[in-house]
């Protein structure tokens, strides 16, 4: 189980694991898509990389993560290069299809 560490502006530092960023993912979407809750999916292991829940007109509602997080979170634990995870990421998580509330990733760009 990985750790992720914040700093607060004051220099204190505390600790959340996954399953913490888990559980308030959870709760956010128990709280705010209580008739979904059985139905998005969440994409195991990139809970950093989340980014909230994505809605269209006509779609169901879907999970929503970062991709370059997504990517950055791979290469953490081994000397994957980005090229390697970018790969990876594609064809192992990106391109699995398990229905309808299949989580979606969002390529953001700087402006």
């Amino acid at each position: 189980m990985r750790e992720i560490y914040f700093n607060s502006p004051q220099q204190n530092e505390f600790v959340m694991t996954n399953d913490k960023i888990r559980n308030l993912i959870v709760n956010h979407i128990e709280e705010n898509y209580p008739h979904d809750i059985d139905k998005i999916l969440l994409a195991d292991g990139f809970e950093e990389a989340f980014v909230g829940v994505v809605e269209s007109f006509g779609l169901v509602p879907r999970a929503c993560y970062d991709y370059n997080k997504c990517i950055q979170i791979l290469m953490r634990p081994s000397d994957m290069e980005y090229e390697d995870a970018v790969e990876f990421f594609e064809f192992n998580v990106e391109q699995c299809y398990v229905g309808e509330h299949t989580p979606a990733f969002i390529k953001q760009i700087q402006i």
